[in-house]
């Protein structure tokens, strides 16, 4: 099961403006009758819509063998400016790199000069997707690696790496998209439906599930004093100062209104594995509001970057409808884990790691590792 929705997940690599993807097993009235649901941080455009019907119906009528390349040819072709991008970047670093004086180093060099070869071997764009998505075999990769992890300072060879892992994730997709062809019965009747996007308005101050917010009520509960009394009024002020001169939105994550939609709608997943892909690893939210919520959900990968102006509602429907009992339920754990990790960080003296890179692609042969929510 986990192989199935770990494929599904890489769909999204046929067509970069796929976000999510999830799946529903038909109701009793409807046996046998499965429904590919899809959405994004802006609702999916007919073409998105279109493509994936696309890949659908090729899953069930092509051969298997002629499969994965039908359908790497066509994904590369749709994504064509996507894969440009990617390269562009590459050869960027690339110059960069080799004018630098960290070159004079063997371990440096010899990984650069390999992704220098394998970009300039590739008379295409699919050949340079199927020969990245190779290199994961190559010794030249674990040297890769290693030189990340021993120069950390080095933000063009990180940044290399991720942008070659990109590349060879078309490769990657097509081959895991058409292992999933000889496994997943719902293919001979399916439906695609696109759950809308929630439309954003400003945040209105004050406000109950901003991010904001949350950290006024994680740090007010730590004020022993007016000094740090004071220091909590700032830092709400600065908040609200943030997310009025940028003219920020509250934005619900495409990831968590496809968990709304499901839990709402008491709707099962496809072989009861609740898995919700996405297109980008689980920012911090997402992946809080993931584990705080009473629908248990599978794990997915995350990146835990944190956006500011992240809610599970808009303004809108929230001014309409209001919070659930459960959202609201949710929000105070998240909150009461917050302030956790907070106070941890503070008497332990240790803290997050910086940024990590948002990608999911890498150049590995094996898939997400998914694990089921105790």
């Amino acid at each position: 099961m986990a192989c199935r929705s770990s494929a599904l997940e890489l769909v999204k690599d046929l067509n970069v403006s796929i976000v999510l993807l999830s799946v529903w097993k038909g109701s009793r009235a409807e046996p046998g009758f499965h429904t590919f649901w899809i959405t994004g941080n802006k609702t999916p455009t007919s073409t998105t819509v279109e493509h994936l019907k696309w890949i659908l119906a090729t899953l069930r009528n092509c051969s298997l063998p002629n499969l994965e390349a039908k359908i790497f040819a066509e994904s590369t072709t749709k994504a064509y400016h996507q894969v440009k991008k990617y390269v562009r970047r590459m050869d960027l670093f690339i110059r960069q790199l080799v004018s630098s004086e960290i070159m004079a180093l063997p371990s440096v060099a010899a990984p650069v000069t390999a992704v220098r070869r394998l970009v300039l071997d590739s008379g295409s764009y699919s050949e340079l997707s199927t020969a990245a998505y190779a290199f994961r075999d190559d010794p030249s990769y674990q040297l890769l690696k290693t030189a990340i992890n021993n120069h950390p300072e080095l933000e063009d060879l990180r940044l290399l790496r991720h942008n070659l892992g990109r590349v060879a994730a078309w490769a990657k997709a097509a081959e895991s998209v058409a292992k999933m062809a000889s496994e997943l019965d719902a293919l001979q009747s399916y439906r695609v439906q696109v759950v809308p996007s929630q439309a954003t308005s400003p945040l209105l101050f004050p406000h109950d599930i901003t991010i904001g917010d949350a950290l006024q009520r994680v740090m007010r509960s730590r004020a022993s004093s007016d000094e740090n009394g004071f220091a909590t009024t700032r830092l709400l002020d600065a908040f609200e100062e943030l997310y009025k001169s940028r003219d920020l939105s509250g934005k619900v994550h495409a990831e968590t209104a496809m968990l709304l939609h499901f839990h709402a709608r008491h709707m099962s997943f496809f072989d009861g594995n609740p898995y919700i892909g996405c297109s980008k690893p689980s920012c911090y939210a997402c992946d809080l509001f993931r584990q705080c919520h009473p629908m248990r959900v599978h794990v997915r990968p995350r990146s835990g970057n944190v956006w500011a102006s992240w809610t599970p509602l808009s303004s809108d429907r929230m001014a309409t409808i209001g919070l659930d009992t459960s959202t609201k339920t949710t929000i105070e754990e998240m909150i009461h884990r917050m302030r956790q990790k907070i106070d941890l960080d503070a008497s332990s003296g240790l803290r997050e790691p910086g940024r990590t890179i948002d990608s999911i692609t890498d150049l590995s042969s094996s898939l997400p590792t998914i694990s089921s929510v105790a």
